[in-house]
């Protein structure tokens, strides 16, 4: 073998390494541009579900709210009957 043979393949071997490398770093901006678009994706699904999460937080105060009203309200009415049933009695004995 001689020097240029040499040369040529020494040339050949460094042309494959720096494409080797290119590719590398053309993998990587891949790799980095879809990991960039799934962390934007799931800051996205995060954003949603937050969104969700207020929504059915909303929604179950409102329930709790409604169940303590009506409660109260029941309550009222029961007062309310009982006290309606002594009026009733009382003018029941009345005209005795």
């Amino acid at each position: 073998m001689n020097k240029d043979d040499k040369k040529q393949q020494d040339d050949i071997v460094y042309d494959e390494e720096t494409n080797s490398s290119s590719m590398q770093a053309d993998e990587t901006v891949v790799e980095e541009e879809s990991l960039q678009e799934t962390i934007k994706k799931l800051k996205e699904k995060i954003k949603n579900c937050e969104k969700d999460k207020q929504e059915y937080m909303d929604g179950w105060q409102r329930e709790r709210a409604d169940f303590v009203n009506y409660k109260k309200r029941m309550e009222l009415e029961k007062v309310e009957t009982i006290k309606f049933a002594n009026e009733i009695l009382f003018l029941n004995f009345l005209p005795l």
